[in-house]
């Protein structure tokens, strides 16, 4: 049986990387101290979508027609 991690970054609605993921730009989220991997963004308490993390980078993985402009 394999195991699977989540990881979670929780931001509140008034953070800028809020608006920052949405348009689907690489945010930092080095302060949350979560380790490398598949991460699940939250606002607010409610998901919001996936991205990896990378060193303390979250790369959205939002499709672009999903993406703010």
């Amino acid at each position: 049986m394999q195991w699977h991690l989540l990881r979670i970054s929780l931001i509140t609605v008034s953070d800028d990387r809020v608006i920052r993921y949405l348009k689907g730009e690489t945010i930092d989220i080095d302060d949350f101290n979560v380790k490398s991997g598949w991460t699940l963004v939250c606002v607010d308490g409610y998901p919001l979508g996936w991205g990896k993390n990378a060193n303390g980078q979250l790369k959205n993985k939002y499709l672009a027609g999903w993406r703010w402009m």
